[in-house]
């Protein structure tokens, strides 16, 4: 005979137990990617959840109708108050994961929700380790081109714990608003900068797109890389180390950590890992 078994629960009852989430996360940063892949990696070892994913896409199709699609929480990024106050209409447990500082002050609506933010003060700290282990002495940072919040955190991070070991950090100018817009005008700017530093130095980018830049610029100028200048990016965009001669070190901060600890409506905080010295020549550096 065979083993008494219970029945399997109805379809319906499957339907109205099954968590459904509602994902808003753009896909255009690999960090991004990460995160999401690591979201669907959780729910599939603790699922089954169901998703509805915005992630930026122009021909994707959106809801607003959340609650009659039965959405039970959300994970989203967001980047200004309104698309704040989007997410909260869903009247759904929400995680915000790298929401800007100006919203997170205690009369903003992400007083009373989780968020999930990266450390970028700590990063840059990390940075600079990374260049104070290889005993340089003068040392820049270029921001990125919109002069973001995280960015900044990353540029007291990497300048405080560089002044804290008796040495000086050149800090890449503000953009103008034209330059800001076009690149081709500012160039000539970075161009400048750049042969002005003093030699060798270490520049740590605000992100790897970022970093492209200075390389292309020294490519541009005759300067060497690494022995002039040491560039170090972040963000672990593989298609912006991958040059036509040397590549340059990145931050390797994977996004599938704070993902996986995202669907558990749990706080967390974020840094790039320490980065093991580099090979001979100058190759990527690996998180130890």
């Amino acid at each position: 005979m065979k083993p008494d078994c219970p029945p399997p629960p109805p379809a319906d009852r499957h339907r109205k137990h099954t968590p459904r989430v509602l994902l808003v996360i753009p896909t255009a940063n690999i960090i991004h990617r990460q995160i999401l892949n690591g979201i669907l990696h959780y729910a599939h070892r603790h699922g089954p959840w169901e998703f509805h994913m915005i992630t930026g896409l122009f021909e994707e199709q959106g809801i607003r109708r959340t609650r009659e699609w039965g959405c039970t929480g959300a994970i989203a990024f967001t980047d200004t108050r309104r698309h704040v106050e989007a997410v909260l209409a869903a009247r759904v447990p929400v995680v915000f994961i790298n929401p800007p500082v100006s919203l997170m002050d205690a009369k903003s609506p992400l007083a009373t929700h989780c968020c999930v933010v990266r450390d970028h003060g700590a990063l840059g700290v990390i940075a600079a380790d990374y260049f104070l282990e290889r005993h340089y002495t003068h040392f820049a940072y270029v921001d990125d081109v919109p002069r973001e919040a995280w960015a900044t955190e990353r540029a007291s991070g990497f300048a405080g714990r560089v002044r804290s070991q008796g040495f000086e950090c050149q800090i890449y100018p503000a953009l103008s608003a034209k330059e800001r817009h076009d690149y081709g005008l500012e160039s000539r700017r970075l161009s400048a900068w750049l042969k002005g530093l003093p030699k060798p130095v270490a520049v740590m980018a605000a992100r790897d797109a970022r970093a492209r830049q200075i390389l292309d610029t020294c490519m541009d100028e005759g300067i060497s890389v690494p022995h002039e200048i040491a560039v170090l990016g972040t963000g672990n965009e593989r298609s912006c180390a991958r040059r036509p001669r040397r590549p340059c070190p990145a931050s390797n901060w994977t996004g599938r950590t704070p993902a996986t600890n995202a669907p558990n409506y749990s706080t967390d905080a974020c840094a790039c890992r320490r980065l093991r010295p580099p090979p001979a020549g100058c190759r990527s550096a690996r998180p130890a």
